[in-house]
């Protein structure tokens, strides 16, 4: 305890920024405990189930199969199926070790930075604008890459750090750098960007030949081991795993060179601000009133590039003008770095992703704590004050926008919880043959307004497999591949006796159950309701569909049909009159309260309507309440949806329980503004039995 007294005392100045930083990182990141997994995560877990299931044999060669242009990533795995082995599905302890995480890169940044500048505050400013920065946020929220990102990161500054104190004399650092960013590489391939920065530090300062040779030959050795390790899956006789890039075509070609002539700049400028900042006038001057620039893509690209370049003629000018050199080049360099693994991407990067810009924001705060520690060396008190303040500014402007971000993810996070929350609350087990199937009233996620999903950013299918594995304990074929994991899947699969599927297609569901005649107790149904954020167990009513799509119908004989409508209900007999060309049309616009009622000769045993927008585009925001009455006073709702636009082909299929009744309502719940409901064909369909 004295020991530990009598370093705190000696060193209460770096004791103190630490605890600082601590604190700093604590507040900023409060709420995000609160936030919820976003996509890659149920991926994840469901490849962790399959991974656990196999023999140990099977297990080493298939968490260690790689390639040469894909993920290598073991101990980023390995630790992350540890935390799932402790938490499941909790997410509260994953973030929480992610701030933890972040806050031992924040401190180990200042070390780095106090290294190189050897003044305090300059390093705790510095630090405290890597604490904060809302650019890089994805490495620290997104619990789908959090422990790679920041735990390569963490061993990468730390074996720089142990490279710095062997310069110093103490030599046995030297072999703590080299183990250090081996484990930096073991948890994601971005410590490359560390490895190069070694190599030049080794080229510059060392100048002993044989200091020099001895540091290659090491880096060597530790670049071989990593390399045997990357291959080591060949021993277990397991493929390697399919290249993350494309091919290398025209179009590949096309993309590297506008990255490399771009990417350099858009990190200078990225890491210095945040996306929010450049997007932010790009939308405006999208909307700009005399309308000479409308594509905000290229506003965003030229916006980015501008920053970028300004920066580094700011940061060239103060090499000239006696900036520290060695910690400027060093920030440079990892901005720039940061930038190789983008150019394998067979895309052209617009905004980069801030998940990529972790190490790039440690080469920003080099370089502005360079900034400070020159102007705190001059006499001016207004230089000094001037340098001070406008970092304290940038912090600010980041803190801010990282708070905005998070608590805009905890309020996504709250939804997609309840939503699940929901589903498992109403029905805690599974029935050994489930099929779920969901509606929702919108799209997502820059989907076709046709895809309406609910708000998860990966196949929900999937996400429920993941959700109920604890207490069901589905066979591992279901995890083995991508089954229901893109967003936009679908699908049913079988393994050793239990069945599994999810569908958002009525008609895809209704065929499978009658092709293989499953019992309509293994369905599970739930509807999304986008104005309230909620999900609504129609079970029941889904059910009710699927009887009323098995039984045998006949189409009732429009003779015997009556109609009338709210509005215009002179003309309705139009919707009946067996023209597809001609049509009823309410005269109003389909946001406003309408309906339009069939009377039937006689009772009769109802299982469908079918309404025929034929080619109406303007009719893909109608939904539908449908009411069956055997009085015409008393009725009873058979069918609701907020939104239901027809198929390709313009008809509409609504199906229910099949009811005796003599009159039929079906009100229009659609949302336009402008366009008014039309019915061009309308068929009731009976019982034939």
């Amino acid at each position: 305890m004295k020991v530990i007294l009598d370093l705190i005392r000696r060193n209460k100045i770096h004791f103190l920024a630490g605890f600082l930083l601590v604190i700093s990182v604590a507040w900023t990141f409060r709420n995000l405990p609160n936030a919820y997994f976003e996509q890659d995560e149920w991926h994840s877990f469901g490849h962790y189930i399959y991974l656990l299931s196999l023999p140990p044999f099977e297990f080493l060669g298939n968490a260690l199969s790689s390639g040469v242009l894909t993920h290598f990533t073991p101990l980023s795995l390995f630790s992350k199926m540890e935390m799932y082995l402790l938490w499941g599905v909790n997410a509260k302890p994953y973030f929480i070790t992610s701030i933890i995480l972040h806050i031992a890169t924040t401190v180990a940044v200042y070390f780095l930075i106090f290294l190189l500048l050897k003044k305090k505050l300059p390093a705790f400013l510095g630090a405290l604008f890597f604490a904060v920065n809302s650019s890089h946020h994805q490495a620290v929220t997104w619990l789908g890459t959090f422990e790679g990102a920041e735990g390569s990161t963490f061993f990468g500054v730390l074996s720089l750090i142990f490279f710095f104190l062997s310069l110093e004399g103490k030599k046995r650092f030297f072999t703590f750098s080299i183990l250090s960013l081996f484990v930096a590489l073991l948890f994601k391939e971005t410590a490359f960007v560390f490895f190069f920065l070694m190599l030049g530090l080794i080229l510059f300062p060392l100048r002993s030949l044989k200091k020099r040779s001895q540091s290659f030959f090491a880096l060597g050795v530790m670049l071989g081991v990593y390399v045997v390790a990357r291959f080591s899956y060949l021993i277990f006789g397991v493929g390697s795993r399919p290249s993350a890039v494309g091919d290398l075509n025209q179009g590949f070609l096309n993309s590297l060179l506008y990255n490399l002539a771009t990417v350099g700049e858009k990190l200078f400028a990225l890491s210095l601000t945040s996306q929010q900042f450049i997007r932010a006038p790009s939308q405006y001057l999208s909307t700009f009133p005399l309308g000479w620039v409308e594509d905000m893509t290229f506003l965003e690209e030229f916006y980015a590039i501008g920053i970028g370049l300004i920066v580094c003629m700011i940061v060239f000018a103060g090499l000239k003008k006696g900036l520290p050199k060695k910690p400027i080049l060093v920030g440079s360099f990892f901005v720039l770095l940061t930038g190789l693994p983008l150019f394998l991407l067979n895309k052209k990067l617009i905004l980069i992703d801030s998940r990529f810009l972790y190490t790039a924001t440690i080469g920003m705060s080099i370089i502005l704590a360079s900034f400070v520690s020159f102007f705190l060396e001059k006499k001016s008190i207004f230089e000094k004050g001037y340098a001070i303040l406008l970092i304290v500014l940038l912090i600010v402007m980041q803190g801010t926008a990282l708070v905005k971000v998070i608590d805009n993810l905890v309020q996504i996070g709250k939804e997609r919880q309840a939503i699940l929350t929901r589903i498992k609350e109403d029905y805690p087990r599974l029935p050994l043959k489930s099929l779920f199937y969901t509606e929702s009233d919108t799209s997502f996620y820059g989907l076709a307004p046709t895809e309406r999903i609910l708000p998860f950013q990966s196949g929900f299918g999937q996400t429920l497999l993941v959700l109920y594995q604890s207490n069901e304990k589905f066979p591992r074929g279901f995890f083995d591949g991508e089954f229901l994991w893109d967003i936009k899947d679908e699908g049913f699969a079988e393994f050793d006796n239990r069945s599994f599927g999810y569908f958002r297609d009525f008609n895809s569901l209704a065929k499978l159950v009658q092709d293989k005649k499953l019992s309509l107790e293994s369905i599970i149904s739930f509807k999304f309701d986008s104005s309230q954020g909620n999900v609504q167990d129609i079970t029941g009513e889904v059910r009710g569909r699927l009887e009323g799509y098995l039984v045998s119908k006949r189409v009732v004989d429009k003779t015997v049909l009556v109609v009338s409508a709210s509005n215009n209900s002179e003309d309705a007999w139009m919707a009946i009159d067996g023209d597809r060309k001609s049509a009823w049309d309410s005269k109003l616009p389909y946001n406003r309260p309408q309906y339009f009622e069939v009377g039937l000769s006689r009772a009769m045993t109802i299982a469908q309507i079918t309404i025929d927008t034929y080619n109406n585009v303007n009719q893909n925001q109608v939904g539908f309440v449908v009411s069956l009455s055997s009085d015409g006073k008393t009725w009873k709702d058979v069918f609701y949806a907020k939104r239901y636009p027809p198929d390709e082909n313009g008809y509409i299929n609504i199906y229910f329980k099949p009811q005796l009744a003599r009159f039929i309502k079906i009100e229009q719940k659609g949302n336009h503004a402008y366009a008014n409901w039309v019915i061009h064909d309308l068929k009731i369909y009976e019982k034939s039995n």
